[in-house]
């Protein structure tokens, strides 16, 4: 209901947006931002929003600029305009200052609906490192990855064959702090990495042993966030299984590997996010930019490949 009557302005409604009260408004465009939806819906709440009038402008820019949704390859690309200008008629200064969260969300049950939002997560997934995010997003911990689908096929069934026809929600966590590398990878960086699903609870598992878990656990952990990207597989750490009200859960924090500044970003991201912070205050300073000198001079070194995601992410 809400979402309806954020975006009626283009048909008739029953009342006059600019008769609402700011602190409705306020309260429609809150509940909205944070109610799950798929990408592509999100995406038209983004660009009709702020345009209703000013009332809806003033309450839509806060939030979105406190908790923001990365919905398609365009937004990646305003974001990065917006945070080196400062400028935008819609958040004006509000990126990078109030960003507390990035979330990358696509609803695979959707499909088609969702290919912008599929390609703008497999390029985000797909990053060596996060140098850019980590120095603008200062308030920012990690880049939060979100997958919901319908099970059908893949490792789960093969191990779960009562999982078909199962919604199942995927969460990672990318966090932005690195640990310092490892003397046997002198180039090489780690980066934590919270893996988190959870799935409806069947009467029919209560007697499956808790070894079995780690394998439909493998098959679930494949499906968002390939290791293989970062020359290495996600490091096999110890990962916690409960049952909550009905709903299983699955946990685990890690680690992935990191490559130097220089690496795959055809749009580059990192470069563009570093610019906008040492012009916006001077002082913009990445770990290793001082090592690696020109950023395009390293291209050669870690040239582009194939990327592997998984069928469900593919077009």
């Amino acid at each position: 209901m809400f979402l309806q009557a954020a975006l009626c302005e283009t048909r008739p409604c029953p009342f006059t947006m600019t008769t609402l009260p700011p602190e409705l408004v306020e309260i429609i465009v809150h509940k909205v931002w944070y109610s799950e939806m798929p990408s592509y819906i999100r995406k038209s709440f983004m660009t009709t929003c702020p345009i209703i009038d000013r009332t809806w402008k003033a309450a839509y820019a806060p939030i979105a600029s406190q908790d923001m949704y990365i919905t398609n390859l365009a937004f990646l690309d305003y974001l990065c305009d917006t945070a080196l200008c400062q400028k935008s008629i819609i958040y004006h200064d509000f990126i990078p200052q109030l960003a507390r969260s990035i979330t990358c969300f696509v609803d695979l049950r959707e499909d088609k609906k969702e290919r912008a939002a599929k390609a703008v997560y497999r390029y985000l997934v797909a990053l060596r490192n996060t140098l850019g995010f980590q120095v603008l997003f200062k308030h920012v911990r990690y880049i939060s990855f979100q997958l919901v689908w319908i099970s059908i096929d893949g490792g789960v069934i093969r191990y779960l064959p009562s999982a078909l026809g199962l919604t199942i929600s995927a969460r990672y966590d990318r966090f932005l702090s690195n640990v310092p590398p490892l003397h046997s990878r002198p180039c090489a960086r780690k980066s934590g990495m919270h893996i988190y699903f959870s799935m409806i609870n069947l009467s029919s598992w209560r007697q499956l042993p808790t070894r079995f878990w780690a394998h439909v656990f493998a098959g679930l952990r494949t499906i968002g966030f390939p290791g293989e990207l970062f020359n290495t597989k996600i490091w096999p750490e110890p990962h916690e299984v409960s049952v909550v009200g009905g709903v299983r859960h699955f946990r685990q924090f890690t680690y992935i590997y990191e490559r130097r500044l220089g690496s795959w970003d055809p749009r580059n991201i990192n470069q563009r996010l570093w610019m906008a912070l040492r012009d916006g205050t001077g002082s913009g300073v990445l770990p290793v930019y001082s090592i690696i000198g020109n950023l395009n001079a390293w291209n050669h070194l870690y040239p582009p490949r194939a990327i592997s995601i998984g069928m469900m992410l593919r077009d």
